[in-house]
């Protein structure tokens, strides 16, 4: 037998190819089968973890309201049709500021009185402690606490939120917020807590977002009771249009004082101003200049002596006229007029405000709860338990040195892989079954067995393979079984097989396989006239034959001296396959070591390390035993193409 491996280069390498390394459907098959127990486990867990959430989560209720804002563009337009006075994206954003303001939500705790539901108060809390009594309500059934109902939005006693600094020293109400001079703490008052929480909570689970491009914006609450959902929807909606109009009556009455004191300053003026030319008006003094030769004729003044008619003149040019007189007045009448009709408009106006948005649609209490929605929250938890699933089997396939793919012999140490056995039919966890074979020859177990006895068949050179030791590195291996099952098939061929156990003291030969206590010759060694030793024995149900380690032919076979005379009862049998023993650091040498013509390692897919198997090639080597290759049991998808199979043209070169 050649025993030179075979390498890249004397293999095709074609992408159907023997050698050809890629991720196919088998491989992925492979992986999930393999860790598909680790990935539903993680996907149940996830499942688990999902339904806990959900249980203990507060159940909330959402309710909807809707407002529009009214840019009023039209009567704007009529008096500039050329610039666009639409509402832009920064006054639709602060009018959506505006309504998540703490104004507003101080006012809605106001109306509704919220500091004083306890229910809606205990529904914020989210603590372990808070989740823990929500599950241990969960389980024992019982009924959630009962829910205090929000007063009437329209109370004539509103409650007024506690100041944070009292204004009135001499006040003997306890502050919000004090400092103990002593110990240098902060100290909140009972009140002003519940009062902070009720507006945090009210803030946190209020949303508020814009319809679109739209001038409409929806208003949108979650809360643990459908009525109160629904009340504190339209409260802040109620309070929005509400502040407007206030807003817009303080500014009308601020306005409206504005104007009625400059109306009283104006009416002043224009009182004085008409007086002063009446009073002119009544000296009778018409004359703009004055002619000097009527100076005498100038009444209500006298020459005095000593001053010529230009001082007299000049000393009456000083005084207004009546022309400027009666313009003054003139003048102040007007605006005296102008400001009387801004002030009566401005009346109107605080006697009828309206606010520039209105309500399109008030919330209603919803029916089914908005939080947790259990279906996705469950179809979530199992999408992430699988990813998290998958994720792990990853890390674990890519730290495992575990015999996976026959890629990993030939990558990693260099061993060729003979064949993949899958798990035999109807095999039971720590019973070796040794009539697998003869019981179920279509089995898919039994083909690969074949295809496995065609691959040794193409490794035979110039001189026939005849003996083949089976062995491992992992001392739990089932080689043992394997051999039984390997020298099956060879009787199923039409060859006569011995199986020897070289390893009596860990084989499952020596404990389970049913033998009798002498092999009785075929017809052929009876027309040879050769003869069976008796301390062959024959193996019940099967037509191999079995020798036992320990017997005088065994002893003989590894005695140098007698090895020859023993072989010669071995002649009858075409294919002998030999148990051995556990390859193990520090071994010199392989019990009937000179009969061997190769060894195959024996290898169990997911149990057999690849440290161990890389030791144990190379103490096979370092000893000098030919190595045919490997053969991977239990495996759970067959590759088809991943793997050297030793085709026909490859075995052809090593002949």
């Amino acid at each position: 037998m050649n025993t030179v491996r075979i390498i890249p280069e004397q293999v095709d390498t074609a992408p159907d190819g023997a050698f050809a390394d890629f991720i196919d459907l088998a491989s992925v098959l492979d992986f999930l089968k393999s860790y598909s127990a680790a990935i539903l486990v993680s996907v149940i867990l996830g499942i688990l973890v999902a339904a806990l959430y959900g249980a203990t989560s507060q159940t909330l209720y959402s309710a909807r309201t809707q407002i529009i804002i009214e840019p009023k563009i039209h009567q704007l337009q009529q008096a500039v049709s050329d610039i666009n006075l639409s509402l832009d994206t920064p006054q639709i954003e602060s009018q959506i500021a505006m309504l998540k303001s703490e104004k507003i939500a101080s006012m809605v705790v106001e109306q509704l009185r919220l500091t004083e539901n306890e229910a809606f108060l205990r529904s914020g809390e989210t603590s372990l402690l808070a989740r823990f009594r929500r599950a241990v309500s969960f389980v024992s059934g019982a009924n959630s606490p009962a829910v205090l109902e929000a007063p009437d939005a329209a109370t004539d006693d509103p409650v007024t939120p506690p100041d944070a600094v009292s204004s009135d020293p001499n006040s003997n109400a306890e502050p919000a917020v004090a400092v103990d001079p002593a110990t240098g703490e902060t100290r909140v008052s009972p009140d002003y807590a519940r009062y902070r929480s009720a507006i945090e909570l009210l803030s946190r689970r209020l949303t508020v977002r814009r319809e679109g491009v739209s001038y409409a914006i929806e208003i949108s609450f979650n809360a643990h009771s459908p009525e109160l959902a629904a009340d504190v929807a339209n409260a802040v909606a109620n309070s929005y249009v509400r502040e407007q109009i206030e807003n817009k009556s303080r500014g009308a009455k601020e306005g409206s004082r504005w104007l009625e004191a400059r109306l009283q300053e104006l009416r002043n003026q224009m009182n004085l101003a008409t007086q002063a030319a009446q009073a002119f008006r009544a000296k009778h003094d018409y004359s703009i200049g004055v002619d000097p030769d009527k100076v005498d004729d100038i009444p209500g003044e006298d020459l005095l002596p000593g001053k010529d008619i230009s001082s007299i003149l000049q000393d009456r040019l000083k005084g207004p006229t009546l022309e400027e007189l009666e313009v003054t007045a003139d003048t102040y009448r007007k605006i005296y007029e102008s400001v009387l009709q801004a002030y009566m408009s401005s009346v109107s106006q605080q006697s009828y405000p309206s606010a520039d948005a209105r309500i399109i649609t008030p919330a209603s209490p919803a029916i089914e709860p908005s939080h947790p929605r259990m279906k996705l929250l469950l179809a979530f938890g199992a999408f992430a338990g699988m990813m998290v699933g998958i994720a792990v089997a990853f890390g674990r396939q890519m730290l495992d040195d575990r015999v996976r793919t026959p890629q990993q012999l030939w990558n990693e140490i260099g061993l060729n892989c003979l064949g993949e056995l899958p798990r035999p039919p109807r095999q039971w966890p720590g019973r070796p079954r040794f009539d697998t074979v003869t019981r179920f020859p279509k089995s898919e177990y039994v083909r690969a067995l074949m295809a496995l006895g065609t691959t040794l068949r193409l490794m035979e050179g110039s001189a026939p393979i005849r003996c083949i030791g089976i062995t491992s590195g992992d001392a739990e291996a089932r080689k043992g079984e394997f051999a039984c099952h390997l020298a099956a098939m060879y009787e199923r061929k039409g060859i006569r097989t011995l199986v020897m156990n070289a390893d009596p003291s860990n084989s499952a030969l020596t404990l389970d396989l049913p033998t009798t206590f002498a092999a009785k010759p075929t017809p052929a060694d009876k027309r040879k006239n050769s003869k069976v030793s008796g301390q062959i024995r024959a193996v019940a149900g099967q037509s191999f034959d079995f020798l036992p380690g320990g017997t005088a032919l065994y002893k003989q076979l590894n005695d140098a001296d007698h090895y020859a005379a023993a072989a010669e009862q071995l002649q009858n049998y075409k294919m002998i396959v030999v148990e051995l023993p556990p390859v193990s650091p520090g071994m010199d040498a392989f019990p009937l070591e000179q009969m061997l013509d190769g060894v195959v390692l024996y290898a169990e897919y997911g149990k057999s390390r690849m440290a161990i198997l890389a030791d144990a090639l190379n103490t096979l080597a370092a000893i000098g035993t030919p190595v045919m290759g490997c053969v991977v049991a239990d495996v759970r998808v067959r590759s088809r193409r991943a793997y050297n199979r030793m085709p026909v043209p490859a075995a052809q070169q090593l002949r």
